[in-house]
């Protein structure tokens, strides 16, 4: 499958500007060659990890901190890393097994890491109308072609290597443990003989464009998009193989009868994860949890741009700008912190010190400081400037 452009210019800017063997631990196996499936940074995959733990499995970033990955693929263990392959290269983050929570029922989890990444995360799908929708596929698993793997996928493609596919949401369900949907591995010349029927799994994206998940791939994203944005819309958990020592297997050209993942379906767990993701405090443009002179500089360098800015770069009240409104609302905000593993606030911080310039940072009043006028607010811009500068000195 010749894979078409896909709009990553969110999170490469963002980038650019910050720079144990089961059915159940997944990859990309695809219809075509696996190498065209492979996914090199940036990209606006760039947010879907590896994870250490299960033998090397996948995750997803639902904020700057916190990873979304099956639940199989962290329980039982202590410690691990996740890494995100980004423009720069391979940066790898830690967790501990007291950063992990578990879903009671549903194979999912949420891994808080050490520090953050420094980027967004994406956002959830909340939608519940993903039947047929078509779904991307992400992770690090095993890859191979769907008529040649053995047991979780070829050992020419080993796990360590992102790769994307594509897959047709097939099927909804729920269980007494958990909700799901699944989509089935079709033949690349499979068309259904009726598309119009009601019955699941009839549905093929065809072209050979369809992949499943194998060997290395739980823990990973399937996507949704939505506009111009990646929502996270399951979670890969599984595959139900038609032959346990050769999977997973696309179907025969005239049934769909192909090898089915289920993915943990995200709509029916937003209460859960809700309460973990870090909504960014106003100015905090790097998404350490803090506001600081770190943020500031990183307004200043973008300060005077008119149009397209992100948060990232100090466009805090979405508006496309990088002005003084900004600087008023990271000021505003300046010192305010967020515990993230205890999800509670923290009290706020002094400003810092090791700028040896602080009277340039009088004007970052306490928490509660009413929005300065732009006279003062000038100011305040020449003053930031002025600390950055001591500090690149």
């Amino acid at each position: 499958m010749a894979l078409g452009a896909r709009p990553w210019r969110y999170l490469s800017l963002c980038l650019v500007l910050l720079i144990a063997f089961s059915p159940t631990c997944l990859a990309i196996v695809v219809s075509d060659d696996p190498d065209l499936h492979e996914v090199t940074a940036p990209c606006e995959y760039d947010m879907v990890g590896y994870l250490s733990s299960a033998g090397g499995t996948s995750g997803v970033l639902i904020d700057a901190w916190h990873v979304l990955t099956a639940k199989h693929a962290v329980n039982g263990y202590t410690s691990g890393t996740f890494a995100l392959d980004l423009p720069g290269g391979r940066q790898t983050y830690n967790w501990t097994t007291s950063g992990v929570f578990m879903h009671p029922t549903a194979d999912l989890a949420v891994v808080t890491l050490t520090s953050t990444t420094r980027t967004p995360g994406y956002g959830l799908y909340r939608a519940t109308d993903e039947l047929y929708k078509e779904c991307i596929m992400v992770g690090y698993g095993m890859s191979g072609t769907g008529d040649s793997v053995a047991a979780g996928g070829d050992p020419a493609y080993p796990r360590g290597t992102k790769r994307v596919g594509y897959n047709n949401i097939d099927r909804v369900g729920s269980s007494i443990a958990y909700k799901y949907f699944q989509m089935d591995f079709d033949h690349p010349d499979f068309l259904p003989p009726d598309p119009n029927s009601s019955s699941a799994y009839l549905y093929s994206l065809g072209a050979a464009k369809e992949a499943m998940f194998a060997l290395g791939d739980s823990g990973g994203p399937s996507f949704i998009r939505s506009g111009d944005d990646l929502l996270v819309a399951g979670i890969h958990v599984s595959v139900s193989p038609r032959d346990p020592a050769h999977w997973p297997a696309y179907g025969d050209p005239t049934l769909n009868n192909g090898d089915r993942g289920t993915d943990i379906r995200i709509s029916a767990y937003t209460s859960w994860l809700d309460p973990f993701i870090y909504t960014p405090i106003p100015g905090d443009a790097n998404y350490d949890a803090l506001v600081s002179v770190a943020d500031l500089g990183i307004l200043a360098t973008n300060y005077g741009m008119s149009s397209g800015a992100l948060w990232c770069q100090g466009n805090f009240n979405d508006d496309g700008k990088v002005d003084l409104t900004d600087l008023a609302i990271l000021s505003s905000h300046y010192g305010q912190s967020c515990d993230i593993v205890g999800r509670s606030a923290a009290p706020a911080l002094e400003a810092p010190d090791a700028l040896e310039a602080p009277d340039a940072l009088e004007a970052l009043d306490a928490l509660d400081a009413p929005v300065p006028e732009p006279a003062t607010m000038g100011l305040l811009l020449f003053g930031g400037l002025f600390a950055l500068w001591r500090w690149r000195r």
